[in-house]
């Protein structure tokens, strides 16, 4: 897939006058070799780089011990080793900088995944480069997904939404939180996902809190139970929510669940190419806002090497819908020490409107687990 991926940075590079790209971050180090390097993100001075020039072969720098896993995994041939002892990485970029005759390029730079450090040595070492962010050039670039990722997120979106369904039909009263998360966890892997980055599992109470991991708290009746199934599968995201209830949902609790019901109705009516993202939001906080519930500051978000990336649909950014952007849709309301609901599909916008990738079982209904 890099081919592909490589020859639109390329465009992009045309566009702005740029020789060449230097990519440093794990996501857009994926984005163009297609690997993610093992022990880049935990250990700190294994500095990995992407050199994409305008003209020329890319290559990708990693430490000696990961060489041989880089060069039978990324889709770039050409891998440059360094003894992480004895080597700087940052002048082993500057002298390829130099050999592929940029010494005095333009080059585009990851500024947000680069440290000072680094980028003194870069200066010092090539004082007659110039060096510009590209980080939104990379962002811009993600937004619009090639067939190749399309076929990845919708492959690991799917294998979300069966794994949360599979785990509510198998989960029963008096089990676990984590209980739950391992047959989460199970169903995942047995659909095709690679690994859970972040699983969710909050159940009465813990419902209402962002992001709660599985504790050993059993599932009791009149329960609401949220989770969001977050991993990966072919270094792409999935991002699932849904929420059941043990035995009985209270009037309130079922009252509240139609409007995410309604609310992400309306938020799917509106996807469309040429559609405004903050229009979007604010149809869904003024909905919120008529039902008397808290919303949080989205909607949702785009997804793919990473969890959340642009475009959000929220008050503070607008962005032009275009097909190709994958997003998360995700109405959900928090009350922090009582119970929470969340109903997070994904999707793929198209020229005419949409592609709901999580559209196995239809979860408008509040799911029942026996009590």
């Amino acid at each position: 897939m890099s081919s592909e991926i490589i020859a639109r940075q390329r465009v992009a590079m045309q566009e702005r006058g740029l020789d060449a790209l230097v990519i440093a971050s794990p996501e857009n180090i994926a984005y163009t070799a297609d690997v993610v390097v093992p022990s880049q993100t935990i250990v700190r001075h294994r500095l990995v780089y992407c050199l994409v020039p305008l003209q020329g072969e890319a290559e990708i720098i990693v430490v000696d011990i990961e060489e041989s896993f880089v060069r039978g995994t990324a889709s770039i041939p050409s891998v440059i080793a360094y003894n992480e002892f004895t080597e700087d990485p940052t002048r082993l970029l500057a002298e390829r900088l130099r050999a592929a005759g940029l010494a005095q390029g333009r080059i585009g730079l990851e500024y947000t995944a680069i440290s000072q450090k680094s980028y003194e040595t870069l200066r010092e070492a090539l004082p007659r480069a110039t060096f510009v962010a590209c980080d939104m050039l990379l962002s811009e670039l993600r937004m619009i997904k090639t067939p190749g990722e399309l076929a990845k997120l919708r492959a690991v979106g799917k294998a979300a939404e069966r794994a949360a369904r599979q785990a509510f039909e198998q989960v029963r009263a008096g089990m676990t939180e984590m209980e739950l998360g391992q047959l989460i966890t199970d169903a995942y892997l047995a659909n095709g996902g690679d690994r859970l980055t972040m699983l969710v599992v909050g159940a009465g109470e813990r419902s209402g809190l962002a992001n709660a991991a599985p504790t050993r708290r059993p599932l009791r009746y009149g329960d609401l139970v949220r989770i969001d199934v977050i991993g990966t599968g072919q270094l792409y995201y999935s991002d699932v929510a849904r929420t059941a209830v043990v035995g009985k949902a209270s009037e309130e609790q079922l009252r509240t669940w139609s409007h995410m019901v309604e609310a992400r109705k309306a938020a799917l009516d509106g996807i469309r190419p040429g559609q405004s993202t903050r229009a979007l939001y604010q149809r869904y906080a003024a909905q919120m806002e008529r039902w008397g519930l808290p919303p949080i500051k989205f909607l949702g978000h785009g997804l793919g090497l990473t969890l959340h990336e642009e475009p959000y649909l929220g008050p503070y950014t607008d962005i032009t819908l275009q097909p190709g952007m994958v997003l998360c849709i995700e109405p959900l309301c928090w009350y922090p020490d009582r119970w929470g609901v969340q109903y997070e599909d994904e999707l793929i916008v198209t020229e005419d409107g949409y592609e709901l990738i999580t559209d196995q079982y239809d979860a408008s209904e509040l799911f029942v687990i026996p009590a």
